[in-house]
């Protein structure tokens, strides 16, 4: 239920923080798709080209986002709101493009409010919904996440 909510209300209400959405388009350019969010684009490695002409919500946790200081390829750009320590993390709430996130960050990484950060969104913890309907997406990378995950026993 936690990684792959059966749809955005479930996704809003289990966890904290809960998970973010954000409005999504895909293309496909070959055999590569490319995910544009408010706030940039990025690759897509894996076979969501059929999500293509879709109204869809990106779905997203806060802990599998990452954070980096400077630009590069693959990185969406947002802005920095609060800074939240939290001591064993920093909870940050960023703008990208339209849309508000909560991303959880390493506890020595202190990005200033208003300051820009570049955004890595681990595909394999994307959560693909309907906008219309909110209900989750099969894409087949709902299996990835559950054997990548790493299990604390």
């Amino acid at each position: 239920m936690y990684d792959n909510p059966s749809d955005t209300f479930v996704g809003g209400f289990i966890g904290t923080p809960p998970m973010n959405f954000l409005e999504a388009e895909v293309s496909s350019s070959g055999s590569t798709a490319v995910v544009e969010v408010s706030g940039g684009s990025f690759e897509f490695p894996s076979d969501v080209a059929a999500l293509a002409g879709h109204d869809l919500l990106l779905g997203i946790r806060a802990e599998a986002i990452g954070v980096e200081t400077a630009a590069a390829d693959g990185l969406v750009r947002a802005k920095v709101i609060v800074l939240e320590p939290l001591g064993s993390h920093n909870l940050v709430t960023v703008r990208c493009g339209e849309d508000t996130l909560k991303v959880s960050i390493q506890a020595d990484i202190f990005p200033q409010p208003t300051s820009d950060v570049w955004l890595r969104l681990e595909p394999a913890r994307i959560r693909w919904m309907d906008r219309d309907t909110g209900t989750a997406i099969h894409t087949g990378a709902e299996e990835l996440a559950t054997e990548t995950a790493v299990v604390i026993s």
